[in-house]
């Protein structure tokens, strides 16, 4: 599958087409059209629009297990907001108890070594959650990097990419991404933040003119949240 294939299905995407929708549904409301509705009742689609976001990942790019928990909990929160079932935080937790649980065996029996990833293009999301990421490749080129009210490291301190400058392009919302990059490689900052932060305390260490100079541009946004940018 390839990359413009999938970003209907990126977690940004969902959750900007969301915002969007909620922003004009509320326009609607303070400018005179009543609605009939209460914005607040339709909450969980977030949580759905995260988790088909999740799982509609690439291969080996999604959470498909986290994906498939968000899904399935805001679609009892939105039949209990419609009446249908009766759900509430009360029955979550044993829940969240559960998922703990598989959670724990599956890293006991099925997990595995992490090793560096060899992929050509970053496509990393944590949501609700956080992990660390180290890709090894010696032909980067670019990708992106989603953190929603979680947040994670990137560290690519021992890959090195195709071309000799590339982007990466971040969201961090209420959330934190944590990238570590070669000495060796100059950051061009062309994100903008929202009531965040993006601090770059990386420093490129090469000779003038040097042949080999590596650029990796850093575009996107942080919103209520941060990017650490460091070797």
């Amino acid at each position: 599958m390839s990359v413009k294939k999938s970003q209907w299905f990126d977690p940004r995407t969902l959750i900007g087409i969301a915002i969007i929708l909620i922003g004009l549904l509320i326009l609607l409301d303070n400018t005179g059209f009543d609605l009939g509705l209460n914005l607040w009742d339709f909450w969980p689609f977030l949580l759905i629009f995260i988790g088909v976001g999740q799982v509609l990942q690439p291969d080996g790019q999604g959470r498909s297990g986290t994906g498939w928990v968000l899904i399935v909990l805001g679609t009892l929160f939105q039949l209990n907001n419609f009446g249908l079932i009766e759900f509430g935080f009360a029955e979550l937790w044993p829940i969240i108890l559960i998922i703990i649980g598989l959670g724990i065996l599956k890293h006991s029996f099925w997990g595995k070594e992490k090793l560096p990833s060899e992929s050509d293009y970053i496509n990393l999301s944590f949501i609700l959650g956080g992990g660390e990421h180290h890709f090894g490749t010696k032909f980067l080129k670019g990708g992106k990097v989603t953190a929603i009210m979680g947040g994670g490291v990137l560290d690519l301190r021992q890959a090195d990419m195709a071309e000799k400058e590339i982007f990466l392009d971040v969201l961090a919302f209420w959330g934190g991404i944590d990238l570590r990059v070669p000495e060796h490689w100059n950051v061009n900052i062309k994100a903008s933040s929202i009531l965040g932060g993006i601090d770059n305390k990386s420093t490129a260490r090469f000779a003038d003119n040097e042949p080999n100079e590596k650029t990796l541009v850093v575009t996107g946004m942080a919103v209520m949240g941060g990017v650490d940018i460091k070797n």
